[in-house]
């Protein structure tokens, strides 16, 4: 079989309309024979249905032979069944196009040059995503490997559309999405400034780690970095409620109380299938754990890759080693447990450093510490080609081990302001300006080569704005929301340090997982990819604290979050990365303001059950919107309008230089709010309304790969005219027995958009040729298809119905969701 060049827009081109009839209705961008051109062209369906023909592009093929029909369906049919098997080993190319495809890691080059034919050429564009890449800061990727490898770090909801520029070399976003470059090991340490670094290759000892080198580390970030990479003052959490309790003192092996001025380092581990009280720390044997050298005297039963972390800590001069298992009370203590969970993010971003053993679990230690540790197994030599090369290889293992999917970590990886790592048999350093691998033997120490990014906030290493940014909380939860969990009903404590350092920003905290004040658009999640239910589970002896997991919040779901579905959520934010329309030629940004916005139209409460007190919910982000619109409306304090002549308004906050907003948003006090846990963190299982309800029909089914890889399904009236659609929890490759069945569909908000490009990928029934949209404007209601047990309603799944046929249809109904 010979292979289609499809570069950046796979998810628009599936076969023959023959085979595609034979699985679901597809109606998004397809191919088929042009009998008048003689070629394969794109087309789509109209408002009308008639079939509009693209006028570019016609589907380029590896063989210049092949140019009939006959020559060219077989390789589509091929390509259609190698699709549908969907190959569980894919290459990182293939995830980032999400392309299923079968072949070793060998045969990578192959699948790139096929698949990314602009790429092929080192003196070519390479095709990347809207929106992405700082201005300037780039770096050539030297082959096809390389961008395979990188490809995998792709965001869980990436845009599709293919943008080039001939001006501008290739740059690390090509292959990443830049929202997610801090929150990923190394990435961002790639720029400009490597390309006059020398690569000096030394050949590392195959058994033994050269602890110097580590010290090197230290002493380097310590003397060049400043304020970049370290809290101004390292003691100064301790004011805070947020402080450690306990350290791990080093020197004489036990707990000590946390004093002020304590220069401490913090484990990030996997804690592995022995979680036995027998190696943690209760309030029972605290006293014990308290007395010197009970940590050494066989008392107590440490984990290796603990034992082994206070020895380290101690070879490295640091006093103080902070431990989750042994410096938080896993039992007796719940009041002091709640409290350091949420405060992880500053306990770990205001550490000396944190040691990362990314190479097994807590029972498997480290290795390579000559004294310490057996002596490592150094299968690779540590020689690349030059610094990214050796960068991209650290990081893809990096990724691939156990410690980055385990949920904890996320918040550990992403608030540690330095980080010694431990991986696949090495060790690597990074920090706030920096990365380094073991054998490397030049740094960047001259002043050209100053970091120009932003200093760190003064309370953890986790970079945070003095206004509520919705587009980042969406990115940080799809990224986290993959991540495995030993106990699914510790999603929300896994999460808690950074909700902590995020509420000081969002007014009214957060709700089971939601931004208060964003709830309208925040219930509006979708999968990307099918999601699995968390359900709550127990140890022997462990109290219940959850009966179940909420439906209506992602914490209830487990999978790849389309982060894109709360774009309407950040409405109010000019110029974010969805916006992007397109790059020219000079590589400037050409915008397309969003015109998706969610309307309240429902008022919620919340509680812990069925028949005690509600709450109500203020989602106040939108109180100034429609005040925006008016100029005989006075602002809030501190905002001002600014009328562009050729551009649509905006609006400015005096005490905000680095954002502009297309309507103002409610501001909290950030810079004097208190890093406290109290009242941040709700967690009702039930939310109440008077809403309105409607049973529609669920017609046929239909893809739209552009927005998800879910099933979509049709909302039909009483009459069978099209009223809506559903986005499944449902592969798009399975089959739906549903067809003819009524739904209960219950209002969550109301909405509208306008037909124009940037939106396609968040709406399902973009191209379905009855979706309102081509007549210029969309307006629906957002409603939750719900499942009855007894008198709470449970989600399945969310969509949108037309205006009319929702005001026409639906009735006055109290609901309860959970």
């Amino acid at each position: 079989m010979f292979l289609l060049g499809l570069g950046n827009t796979w998810g628009k081109k599936r076969g023959t309309r023959a085979r595609q009839s034979q699985i679901h209705d597809y109606v998004w961008s397809e191919w088929d024979w042009n009998e008048s051109k003689g070629k394969y062209y794109r087309f789509r369906f109209n408002s009308k249905g008639k079939k509009v023909w693209e006028n570019y592009n016609p589907i380029n093929t590896s063989n210049s032979a092949a140019q009939n029909r006959e020559d060219v369906a077989p390789g589509l049919e091929a390509l259609n069944s190698s699709m549908r098997s969907m190959s569980v080993q894919n290459c990182g190319l293939c995830d980032h196009y999400d392309l299923p495809t079968e072949h070793e890691d060998d045969d990578r080059k192959a699948c790139y040059d096929d698949f990314v034919p602009s790429a092929k050429d080192e003196n070519q564009p390479l095709s990347y995503e809207a929106g992405l890449g700082p201005e300037g800061s780039s770096f050539p990727l030297s082959q096809s490997l390389e961008f395979c490898q990188l490809a995998e770090v792709n965001t869980p909801a990436h845009r599709r559309r293919k943008i080039s520029s001939s001006k501008h070399p290739r740059r690390l976003e090509a292959a990443v999405n830049v929202s997610i470059i801090p929150f990923v090991p190394y990435l961002d340490k790639m720029d400009d400034r490597l390309r006059d670094l020398e690569y000096i290759y030394q050949k590392p000892d195959e058994k033994w780690i050269d602890l110097d080198i580590l010290k090197t580390w230290i002493k380097t970030c310590d003397t060049h970095h400043f304020e970049h990479c370290q809290s101004s003052s390292c003691s100064s959490i301790f004011h805070s409620p947020n402080m450690p309790v306990w350290l791990i003192d080093v020197q004489n092996s036990c707990l000590v109380a946390a004093q002020r001025g304590n220069r401490y380092v913090c484990l990030s581990y996997v804690w592995g299938q022995d979680q036995s009280e027998a190696t943690s720390m209760t309030i029972d044997n605290l006293s014990i754990l308290r007395q010197a050298h009970s940590l050494t005297s066989g008392r107590v039963l440490l984990p290796l890759t603990i034992s082994h972390a206070i020895s380290l800590t101690r070879i490295l001069g640091i006093g103080y080693l902070w431990v989750d298992r042994l410096c938080i009370p896993q039992k007796g203590d719940d009041k002091t447990k709640s409290d350091q969970l949420s405060a992880m993010a500053e306990i770990y971003g205001n550490s000396y450093f944190t040691i990362v053993v990314a190479q097994g679990d807590a029972q498997a230690g480290l290795c390579g510490i000559s004294g310490v540790t057996p002596p490592r197994r150094l299968v690779e030599p540590l020689k690349y080609q030059d610094h990214y090369k050796a960068f991209t290889v650290q990081a893809t293992n990096l990724m691939r081990s156990e410690w980055y999917a385990r949920g904890w970590t996320f918040q550990e990886h992403i608030s540690s302001r330095r980080k010694i790592i431990f991986h696949n048999d090495t060790v690597n350093w990074e920090c706030h300006c920096d990365a380094w691998y073991e054998n490397q033997r030049t740094f960047l120490h001259d002043a050209k080569f100053a970091c120009a990014k932003m200093v760190l906030n003064k309370h953890t290493g986790f970079q945070t704005t003095s206004w509520p940014d919705f587009y980042r909380y969406a990115r940080l939860v799809a990224l986290y929301n993959e991540r495995s969990l030993t106990y699914p009903q510790d999603i929300l404590n896994a999460f808690a340090g950074l909700t902590t350092v995020l509420r000081p920003a969002f007014d009214g905290g957060f709700i089971s997982g939601l931004p208060q004040m964003f709830f309208d658009s925040a219930l509006l999640w979708q999968p990307y990819r099918p999601l699995q239910r968390r359900k709550v589970r127990t140890s022997p002896g462990t109290a219940l604290t959850w009966p179940w997991i909420p439906s209506w919040s992602w914490i209830g779901w487990k999978g790849n979050l389309h982060s894109e579905s709360w774009r309407s959520g950040y409405d109010y934010m000019k110029r974010d990365p969805d916006e992007v329309l397109e790059v020219d030629q000079e590589g400037r940004r050409l915008w397309e303001p969003t015109t998706w916005h969610t309307k309240h139209t429902v008022d919620w409460c919340y509680s812990e059950d069925v028949d005690v007190e509600q709450h109500p919910i203020n989602a106040s982000s939108q109180i100034y919107r429609a005040d925006a619109l008016s100029e005989k409306t006075q602002l809030p304090a501190g905002w001002s309008r600014i009328k562009p002549e050729a551009e649509k308004e905006y609006y400015r906050h005096d005490s905000i230089s680095d954002q502009e907003f297309w309507y103002p948003i409610p501001l909290l006090d950030s810079s004097t709010a208190a890093y406290h846990h109290d009242n941040i963190q709700l967690r009702p299982l039930l939310l109440h309304a008077r809403t309105r309800h409607c049973n529609l029909i669920l017609g046929a089914t239909y893809t739209n790969v552009e927005a998800s890889q879910c099933l979509c399904c049709n909302l039909l009236d009483t009459d069978g005219k099209w009223a809506g659609s559903l986005r499944l929890n449902t592969s798009f490759l399975s089959k739906f027995e549903g067809e003819g069945s009524k739904c209960s569909l219950v209002e969550l908000s109301s909405g509208s958009v306008y037909d124009q490009k940037t939106e396609a990928v968040s709406f399902d029934e973009w191209y379905r040729p009855e979706c309102p949209r081509h007549d210029g404007v969309y307006e629906f209601y957002n409603v939750l298809w719900v499942e009855y047990g007894g008198r709470v309603a449970y989600r399945k799944a969310l969509g949108r119905v037309m205006k009319s046929v929702w005001d026409r249809l639906s009735v006055q109904a109290d609901v309860i969701l959970g």
